[in-house]
């Protein structure tokens, strides 16, 4: 499943990632819409649990966090 997200003019590629997809300690995500940063390093599947744990998060979705188009599209807000 391929997570397309469209803002302003650039296409942020984020993809879905499925609950056996690895994640690292200290890496950007997208989870349920809003950015978090990884406290862990393991599964999805952890991740998820961690931030409904710690963060009471509900964390239904994941997606990985494409950096350069969300800096893109905060440097198009900015200037409008």
């Amino acid at each position: 499943m391929n997570n397309m997200i469209k803002t302003k003019d650039v296409k942020l590629d984020e993809r879905f990632l499925e609950d056996d997809y690895s994640v690292n300690w200290g890496y950007l995500y997208v989870c349920d819409g809003m950015v978090v940063r990884s406290d862990i390093r393991g599964t999805v599947k952890d991740l998820k649990y961690d931030l409904r744990l710690h963060r009471k998060l509900e964390a239904r979705i994941i997606t990985s966090y494409n950096i350069a188009g969300r800096q893109h599209n905060m440097e198009v807000d900015h200037e409008g």
